[in-house]
């Protein structure tokens, strides 16, 4: 039997300021047997095995548990002849979780579910740390969450090594990224070095741990460990090179995420109760155009105002109904989490009622610890290394003072905003002469019923036709605005190409608006229109802060998200052939 074991994954576990490795062990194990108290079917008993402690500067703990499986006797029960086959049919499943204490950091190397009794204690941003010390740009496959497009997500694998820029991240969150080790990275008298042959090095795999591609004994482990800690700092060309790891990662901790949500309904309680500020929205984490052409918009049993409603509805709407309760913070969490929203979908003249717990159709960010952690689509993320500053950094750039700014600096003839809401805007931009009015008329489509436009405006002199998205501040609602335009985009570029049938169909309706009545626009012309040379996709947001590069240099303009939708938008559109602009108007009208 060999004494060593394949693809050892390596979990480093958080030590918190004060603390000891060996303390933070004995927290973990006390905490588990804490919990087994109360759910013993859960947490199955656990037990210490004793070990030799033969390598110099580190402690081994040995943990096991035990847990019976009865594999298909459930399922074969009924034509079995004798129950006393049972045992023929069940098994014995051990746990097994190796912790490694060093001076400075807490490892551990587990098999079977041993995982489940560190998960909530994992430093995931450890295995994107050692990528970045270790790791090519030369990657042979991934396994990639999506946040735009019609996937969530996918496994990528790569015929030949394939190099991730940057600009491809945002978007995309790595669940796992299979790679070569650098050889050139390692220092001189490296362990590591030792034990692999530089001219073929072996694969890494980064995920929540970290997995070195090759047959290691427990001392060859443990000496690996011990390297990890002492690796130098990625250079200043490695950090550039690989910045695509400093990205958003989800939240794998229950507890974890019970306090995110806490803080985010917290926020919501202190908009409530004294108007503070708060980067929320609110909209069907399953179909953000099903959500926009929804009706008869519910909380419980309140009617809520807006069609849609937006966070400023929901606040509202709030402060009436639970006002009294704003004062204690546990009664406004209880009472908030039992509300569920509802909506009316229409469908080929079919209607469906959508409900869901009111909770699950926001999204957002929270800071917690110092920290910012963000709710996007039910799932809880939070930034890992330099994402943040570097998001900062690449959206000045590329929106402000790139080659080909994302910011439309050539105006088209945008009003000041000084309207109640989205709609006053779009209908008194309407009137001006060049712009047509497009909000809450919807295009019958493959994908449902979609808002093509909020706004339109051709411009045949320069052969560019403008289709427009409009929201009110810069925000989370950003991710509303951008997933509207991407769908818009993909319809009206696949009708195009198939004969404009959808958007014949879609004229009748669009030019009885009395907005568009009263120009008398033919069919003929309005499906000219989008055969000029270029259609131009534009998101407008209006804000009262200047929209310039210092204001967001000052964290005047915050909002990370909306940063984020932005910058993937653009990748999105680029990568599709299309071009997507944002622009902004100045709103002289308090929200």
């Amino acid at each position: 039997m060999s004494d060593k074991r394949a693809n050892n994954a390596i979990w480093k576990l958080v030590v918190h300021d004060g603390q000891t490795p060996g303390d933070r062990l004995a927290e973990i194990i006390d905490t588990y047997q804490e919990l087994r108290k109360g759910q013993p079917s859960k947490y199955r008993s656990i037990e210490q095995l004793q070990t030799r402690q033969e390598f110099e500067g580190v402690s081994l703990q040995l943990w096991i548990r035990k847990r019976r499986s009865y594999g298909l006797f459930p399922f074969v029960r009924p034509v079995l002849e004798s129950d006393e086959d049972e045992a023929k049919l069940s098994f014995t499943t051990v746990d097994v979780c190796l912790f490694v204490c060093t001076e400075a950091s807490l490892f551990a190397t587990t098999s079977g579910a041993g995982y489940r009794i560190i998960e909530n204690y994992v430093d995931y941003g450890f295995p994107f740390d050692m990528a970045k010390r270790l790791i090519a740009n030369n990657f042979k496959a991934a396994d990639v969450r999506e946040f735009a497009g019609p996937r969530t997500s996918r496994t990528e694998t790569y015929r030949q090594g394939y190099s991730i820029s940057k600009s491809e991240s945002f978007g995309k969150v790595w669940k796992k990224l299979i790679g070569r080790l650098n050889s050139s990275l390692l220092p001189e008298a490296s362990y590591l070095a030792k034990i692999i042959d530089p001219n073929k090095p072996p694969a890494l795999e980064v995920k929540s741990s970290f997995v070195l591609r090759k047959s290691l004994n427990i001392g060859q482990l443990i000496s690996l460990m011990k390297e990890m800690e002492e690796l130098p700092e990625p250079s200043v060309e490695q950090d550039r090179e690989l910045s695509f790891l400093d990205n958003l990662y989800p939240v794998k901790s229950a507890d974890l995420e019970k306090t995110l949500q806490r803080a985010l309904v917290e926020d919501l309680r202190l908009a409530v109760a004294d108007g503070k500020e708060m980067d929320l929205e609110i909209c069907d984490p399953g179909s953000v155009t099903q959500y926009y052409a929804g009706s008869n918009f519910k909380i419980s049993n309140w009617l809520i105002p807006g069609d849609p409603p937006d966070v400023n509805d929901l606040v509202s709407l709030i402060r009436s109904k639970l006002g009294k309760y704003c004062s204690d913070e546990d009664s406004f969490y209880k009472r908030f989490m039992s509300l569920h929203i509802s909506y009316t979908t229409t469908d080929d003249d079919e209607s469906t009622v959508v409900r869901s717990e009111l909770h699950k159709f926001l999204h957002g960010q929270v800071q917690v610890s110092n920290k910012s952690f963000f709710l996007l689509d039910k799932v809880w993320y939070k930034s890992q290394g330099e994402f943040l500053a570097n998001l900062k950094r690449d959206f000045i750039e590329e929106v402000f003072n790139g080659k080909n700014p994302i910011l439309m600096h050539k105006a088209i003839g945008f009003v000041d905003w000084s309207d109640v809401d989205e709609d006053g805007f779009n209908k008194r931009h309407a009137k001006d002469h060049g712009f047509y009015y497009g909000d809450k008329i919807f295009a019958r489509s493959d994908r449902g019923k979609v808002e093509l436009f909020d706004l339109l405006k051709p411009d045949p002199l320069n052969q560019r036709l403008y289709v427009i998205h409009v929201k009110d501040g810069f925000d989370a609602n950003m991710r509303d605005a951008c997933s509207q335009i991407t769908v818009a985009a993909e319809v009206i570029q696949s009708d195009i190409e198939n004969g404009k049938t959808l958007l014949s169909g879609y004229y009748s309706e669009w030019s009885s608006s009395p907005l568009n009545a009263v120009k008398h626009i033919s069919l003929e012309t309005f499906l000219s229109w989008f055969d000029l040379d270029e259609i131009v996709y534009v998101v407008l947001c209006s804000t009262s802060v200047d929209f310039a590069s210092e204001s967001f240099e000052r964290e005047r303009l915050s909002s990370h998200i909306a940063r984020r939708e932005i910058i993937a938008t653009r990748n999105e559109f680029k990568n599709n052939g299309r071009v997507f602009r944002l622009a902004h108007t100045k709103r002289i009208r308090s929200r």
